[in-house]
């Protein structure tokens, strides 16, 4: 393999000339192999740096937080935050589906029940309520799953 090669680098040249094996490996990384190599090295260096650059000024997500139901009770109770089992019910009349799960979290400064149901097609449905005051709100980024810490529901 390597030492195959490096026979085979000095048997072509003991056709032309005698020469030793160390002269053999030195001619292999020559002077222009060892620039291109440079540059090839550099190329990859400049790229990784801008990559990162990029990366960095993409906005970031608000931060996302859920709380156990001990949690939640304590901070609705002290942020005086809307009823989550009234909200639960009337979503779940107003699309005719069966609650399956409610969880408060924390998306930024805002409290929000994610609320989970299954409608009669059998699909995983998820709505989402400004906990302080009950109405419905858009699914930030920050609740999006790729934006979710790993092991979250």
């Amino acid at each position: 393999s390597i030492l195959g090669g490096i026979n085979a680098i000095v048997g072509r040249y003991r056709a032309t000339a005698p020469i030793s094996k160390a002269a053999a490996i030195h001619s292999v990384f020559s002077q222009p192999m060892r620039e291109e190599t440079m540059r090839l090295l550099l190329g990859a260096f400049i790229l990784t740096l801008s990559v990162g650059s990029v990366w960095a000024q993409q906005p970031q997500t608000e931060p996302r937080q859920c709380f156990t139901p001990t949690q939640s009770r304590d901070i609705s109770t002290r942020m005086k935050l809307a009823d989550p089992f009234k909200i639960l019910k009337n979503i779940a009349n107003s699309i005719k589906a069966e609650p399956l799960r409610n969880q408060l979290c924390q998306w930024g400064k805002t409290y929000v029940y994610e609320m989970t149901f299954l409608p009669p097609d059998g699909k995983v449905r998820r709505e989402y309520v400004n906990a302080a005051d009950g109405s419905p709100i858009n699914r930030p980024a920050a609740a999006s799953p790729a934006a979710r810490e790993p092991g979250a529901p």
